[in-house]
């Protein structure tokens, strides 16, 4: 898998310990991560864009199984209807889905998460169901934090059309959650933007809006290093962590 983002969240504080960032150019393997933490009540998070999960499951039960995460999201599954859940089944895990459904002549897409079974756990249909093409949201909870993940991913021909259905679902996760912490992770195929100096390349009026809408939303974003490296291409950071207060992740590194 090509895209890796591996998180810490501490379950007692509800804030984010520590986040890792690795890329790599292949797309038959997952990067390397490792995290060191020493927090005892620590949520940690996978994230990868996989590209086609079924030819890589195997590698991802096998990264789980090693480091025990709590929870796992994933882009470009590839699922489709054809695919049981059982295919896609990890041992201990609950597992939610949103495969692409309104373009089958195509391939590509879709959104799945995994949520440690000794985790409460429950999708959130008005989120998921919003109407943009590729996401899954889940309500996560133990005795002491709540958090709303969700998993998103833009194609980078999206329309106008999902590209708004986008905006809409960012202001409903926002008023919904309340006073429960939010977790956005996904690939927005965004390159025109950067964070880090709060710029958008001129003419890009989809990227501009986005970002407008995530500032008008006090949505954090906390990668700070590119995620997309491959040879023969300028370097891009198009995979974003979102969060609903700042410094809830902490020491990034790719």
């Amino acid at each position: 898998m090509e895209d890796c983002e591996e998180t810490q969240w501490s379950a007692e504080s509800g804030k984010s310990t520590e986040t890792r960032s690795s890329k790599s150019s292949t797309t038959s393997k997952l990067t390397d991560v490792y995290t060191e933490n020493s927090a005892t009540n620590a949520w940690n998070c996978f994230y990868t864009n996989a590209s086609s999960l079924i030819p890589k499951l195997d590698e991802l039960k096998q990264r789980v199984t090693e480091n025990g995460y709590h929870l796992v999201g994933i882009t470009e599954s590839w699922g489709k209807q054809d695919i049981k859940d059982s295919e896609l089944h990890i041992e201990g895990y609950t597992m939610y889905r949103h495969d692409r459904t309104n373009d089958t002549a195509t391939k590509g897409g879709g959104a799945l998460m995994y949520v440690k079974d000794s985790l409460k756990s429950q999708m959130l249909p008005s989120l998921t169901n919003s109407g943009l093409q590729d996401s899954v949201w889940v309500h996560v909870s133990n005795q002491k934090c709540n958090l709303i993940v969700g998993v998103c991913y833009r194609i980078t021909a999206s329309t106008s059309e999902n590209n708004e259905k986008l905006l809409q679902l960012l202001d409903q996760a926002v008023e919904s959650a309340g006073n429960v912490h939010i977790m956005i992770l996904g690939d927005f195929n965004y390159p025109t933007i950067n964070y880090d100096n709060l710029t958008v390349n001129p003419g890009d009026k989809s990227a501009a809006d986005f970002f407008d809408k995530t500032m008008d939303s006090f949505l954090y974003q906390n990668v700070t290093e590119y995620t997309r490296i491959r040879q023969g291409y300028k370097p891009s950071k198009l995979d974003y962590i979102f969060t609903d207060e700042e410094n809830l992740v902490e020491n990034i590194r790719c």
